[in-house]
């Protein structure tokens, strides 16, 4: 890795499984035509495999993930099975969404800790996708402030393709004080490409006009008490295509185990894009 950080000679390294799975539709899913003006239906199922090396005050990330976008990745029967749980009314305009494609994406991010203390501490990243999902790049940073802020380098998304799949290598032991706290941060995106907006790479599917560039901000809330980690957060996203410039949200919870005996980081993140 001298290539890339002639610092990482010495870093920590841990490995990453994760489970994924997104869904994304339009925001009436009450109508079985198709609606030109907002995105298609799209679900992407895919299991990713990391790698994180982490020095004191900077850390990278890649990752990679093999997968299926399409009717195989079971958005419409995940989200109308949930529907169906909470008696609401199911989603009726899958058959409008993206067709069956294999995915392979690549991530990666760089994180720094530009300043830390125990309790206050600024985590300034940046980073890039290359794949059929995604072609893009990213920048941002996160404060974070609370009680015996964790040795990681900030809390993580468990989205990949946010570019954000961040495991910590530190050590955690039983003898580790509690920590608590809260976190912002904003994020600008550049994309070339998105198949949940732009459509199929091969083949005829329905697609809007995606937008270049867009940012995101967030806050949350974060704990670790041995020997697991659990974070919510907030996410606002600026307007992501032509036809609806729209500012859209989401909110997540991610409980893991922080230990080294266990699965690091096994992951199900199930989003929808309007109200369910």
């Amino acid at each position: 890795m001298n290539w890339l950080d002639p610092q990482l000679n010495k870093a920590k390294i841990n490995f990453e499984l994760s489970l994924g799975h997104q869904i994304y539709t339009p925001n009436n899913i009450r109508t079985p035509t198709l609606i030109t003006n907002d995105r298609p239906y799209a679900a992407w199922l895919y299991l990713g495999f990391g790698t994180s090396l982490k020095e004191y005050d900077r850390s990278h990330l890649f990752e990679f993930d093999i997968g299926v976008v399409g009717p195989s990745a079971l958005g419409r029967q995940v989200q109308n099975g949930y529907h169906r749980m909470v008696s609401i009314s199911p989603a009726l305009g899958w058959d409008n969404g993206l067709r069956d494609e294999l995915t392979l994406q690549l991530f990666y991010q760089k994180r720094f800790r530009s300043f830390s203390t125990n309790f206050l501490e600024f985590i300034p990243y940046y980073g890039g996708a290359f794949g059929n999902v995604q072609i893009g790049a990213h920048l941002g940073g996160l404060v974070r402030l609370g009680v015996n802020l964790p040795d990681d380098f900030g809390p993580s998304r468990p989205s990949a393709s946010d570019g954000d799949t961040f495991v910590s290598t530190e050590n955690l032991k039983s003898s580790h004080p509690p920590s608590y706290y809260i976190f912002g941060g904003i994020r600008g995106n550049a994309f070339a490409r998105n198949i949940f907006l732009d459509g199929n790479t091969f083949g005829k599917s329905h697609h809007v006009t995606k937008l270049p560039f867009g940012f995101d901000t967030e806050f949350g809330l974060g704990a670790q008490v041995y020997p697991f980690a659990a974070v919510w957060r907030f996410v606002v996203r600026s307007p992501e295509f032509k036809e609806k410039q729209l500012f859209n949200s989401f909110a997540g919870l991610r409980a893991y185990p922080k230990t080294p005996a266990a699965l690091k980081a096994m992951t199900a993140d199930t989003r929808w894009r309007q109200a369910s």
